[in-house]
């Protein structure tokens, strides 16, 4: 058995006063020319409280595993399993709920889910079982077993959510050697 839990805190603490720059063409108007060369008082905000990007305040992640050596094959059999976990959290720094009413949004409240950079918390599992013989090893796996869809990072321009999302369910195998120079 091997893994890791933490706990993370990334709150900002103090005040962080910067030029609005998540999706200011759809909460705006603006265009980016705009956004970098006017320091309209509209766009500015205050980062304070807000956590950092991808830093989930608790993850857990664990691999169970076992050897199984089968004297009459001169092989071993090793079983596995991975879960991963990780609690809500932020895709951006601008964490955007947070600031609904301390900005002039053209956006209505109930419309910042359509933007908003807030992940929910998700889990995946992995498992797979492993032959070594000799100098050869052949594997059988499946990755993200629940398939779950995870956006790992993201951002937003004109309405639309940005990232990089989780591979689907997926199966493989492989076969490897051991070459001795």
């Amino acid at each position: 058995i091997h893994g890791y839990a933490s706990w993370l805190d990334t709150e900002i603490t103090e005040d962080w006063i910067v030029d609005w720059g998540y999706d200011p063409i759809s909460y705006f108007g603006l265009n980016w020319g705009d956004v970098f060369e006017d320091r309209d008082p509209v766009l500015q905000a205050n980062l304070k409280g807000n956590d950092l990007a991808v830093s989930a305040p608790f993850k857990l992640h664990m691999t169970l595993d076992h050897a199984f050596f089968l004297e009459g094959m001169r092989a071993t059999i090793v079983p596995w399993v991975t879960v991963h976990w990780e609690d809500e959290s932020y895709l951006t720094i601008w964490n955007v709920d947070k600031h609904t009413d301390d900005m002039d949004f053209v956006i209505k409240d109930e419309d910042i889910k359509y933007t908003d950079d807030k992940r929910k918390a998700w889990s995946m599992v992995h498992a797979g079982i492993r032959v070594y013989r000799g100098n050869w090893s052949a594997e059988v796996f499946g990755y993200n077993l629940t398939n779950e869809v995870v956006q790992y990072w993201g951002g937003a321009a004109e309405s639309v959510a940005k990232g990089s999302l989780s591979v689907p369910r997926s199966y493989g195998f492989q076969v490897a050697r051991k070459f001795a120079f």
